[in-house]
């Protein structure tokens, strides 16, 4: 699996969050020296201007957070198409692999060192049938003889 675009998103997530700090740190600052009271200090005096910031703090996170969210889903979708392709080549391959054989030409097989050939090895040898069974006829004429014959050596 290719892993140099697998960082993407969450380098994207990190900048958003320092922003998002950075962005909430100034306002709260802001609002903490009374800056903004005069803008916004009429809309219910001087706690207003601290909530607004807050609020358009939070907004600015939930946007970062979105913007994250959806670079997260593109990269994921882009890392599946990459993997289904990279399986699709590796399936080629593969099937290249079963109908091609690797040949060496003679001439490439330890160059330098004198003539090399490459021969076949030897068929192995035809397989052996199977002794047959004797009919029992035979086996009942060897059984006798074998039993007159022992009775002779008895007499």
């Amino acid at each position: 699996m290719d892993t140099t675009n697998q960082n993407f998103a969450s380098n994207a997530k990190a900048n958003a969050g320092l922003t998002t700090g950075i962005i909430g740190t100034t306002l709260g600052a802001i609002a903490a020296a009374g800056g903004l009271t005069g803008i916004v200090g009429n809309l219910g005096g001087g706690g207003a201007s601290k909530e607004v910031a807050a609020l358009m703090a939070e907004n600015t996170l939930l946007k970062a957070n979105a913007h994250a969210d959806a670079q997260n889903a593109a990269q994921m979708a882009w890392n599946a198409r990459q993997e289904e392709r990279l399986d699709g080549q590796r399936r080629d391959i593969d099937r290249l692999y079963g109908l091609t054989r690797l040949v060496v030409p003679n001439g490439n097989l330890n160059p330098g060192v004198g003539p090399v050939a490459v021969v076949p090895a030897p068929l192995p040898p035809a397989p052996v049938p199977p002794a047959t069974a004797p009919d029992v006829t035979t086996l009942a004429n060897a059984i006798a003889q074998a039993v007159v014959t022992a009775q002779k050596a008895a007499a």
